[in-house]
């Protein structure tokens, strides 16, 4: 018995430490076929806000944290804006932990839906996503962002979302 709740503790201990707390890690990934993208990438949490410009070629990755966003070949803004609405959990020996935030996409300043993100791996601090730019079957082009987080259990938001560019 004393073994059992020495391990709850311990649990407990763990998973508390381990929540995100609205912070996230978004992976923009270039899937563009035979494709260079030009990507400005502004830090918006300074007094005069600094940008990177980065030559994305297919294949290649360019993360993102909290208090940036992208300019995608200097025409499409695409900023991300934490709700802090849990949207998934783990339950342990009947102790719901977060995990899981909703996290609102936005699009040349016009809100185009919200997803819920999650932790990737278990000692991870940070929620964790994937935004894909590609070309689908019709020849338009499309941006992806979905869940990159373990355990995708969200009944409240949607997982992934298409985004056509126009």
């Amino acid at each position: 018995m004393k073994k059992h709740i020495l391990y709850m503790i311990y649990t407990n201990i763990l998973f508390f430490s381990l929540n995100c707390y609205g912070s996230f890690n978004i992976e923009f990934y270039n899937n563009y076929e035979n494709s260079q993208l030009f990507i400005q990438k502004v830090y918006s949490n300074r007094d005069v806000p600094v940008s990177e410009v980065f030559l994305v070629n297919k294949g290649d990755k360019v993360q993102l944290n909290k208090n940036e966003y992208f300019i995608i070949h200097f025409s499409y803004t695409i900023k991300f804006e934490d709700t802090n609405i849990l949207c998934s959990w783990v339950n342990l020996y009947g102790v719901n932990y977060e995990h899981g935030w909703a996290l609102t996409v936005i699009l040349n300043e016009r809100e185009v839906g919200t997803i819920c993100i999650n932790k990737k791996f278990i000692i991870d601090t940070k929620a964790r996503a994937i935004l894909e730019y590609y070309q689908g079957d019709d020849k338009k082009t499309y941006l992806k962002i979905y869940n990159n987080g373990w355990w995708q259990n969200s009944k409240t938001y949607q997982n992934s979302l298409n985004i056509k560019l126009e």
